[in-house]
């Protein structure tokens, strides 16, 4: 009870700070959800993408485009004892070129956040950090807007 407590305070203080990344220019998006467990299935998968695309749309996303930003859930999940611990990441991947000499194109993650969750019900865990790491992105992608 106390750590899930410390995570809600801790989650509450980030709502609070600006982000670090810029998201300036972002509006067509590619959704990919990378999971990297064994109790997501292909209708888990839907429901995700679902609660995402839902979201998103609502500050005029558009999806899968030519050159879409690819915008990454990873969902990992470990087992320890009686409960689980959840690791939800949300990724922003671009295609980019590198302030280098050579001004190399490469691939790079623009944004990134993740939550780690303390987990009996994994589902509604899952689901829970998705909605609060979307709501993060959006509150940042406001920010910049503004």
């Amino acid at each position: 009870m106390i750590r899930k407590i410390a995570l809600l305070l801790l989650f509450s203080t980030m709502l609070f700070s600006s982000s670090k990344f810029t998201l300036d220019g972002v509006k067509n998006l590619k959704i990919m959800i990378v999971e990297r467990t064994k109790f997501i299935d292909k209708e888990a998968k839907e429901e995700l993408k679902s609660l995402i695309v839902k979201k998103l749309k609502k500050e005029d996303f558009t999806f899968g485009e030519v050159d879409s930003t690819s915008f990454i859930i990873e969902i990992k999940a470990i087992e320890i004892k009686d409960l689980y611990v959840l690791e939800v990441s949300l990724f922003l991947g671009e295609d980019v070129k590198t302030n280098r000499k050579e001004k190399t194109d490469t691939f790079a993650y623009t944004y990134m956040q993740s939550v780690l969750v303390e987990s009996e019900f994994l589902h509604e865990d899952t689901l829970n950090a998705v909605d609060f790491l979307v709501c993060q992105f959006l509150e940042a992608y406001r920010d910049d807007k503004e």
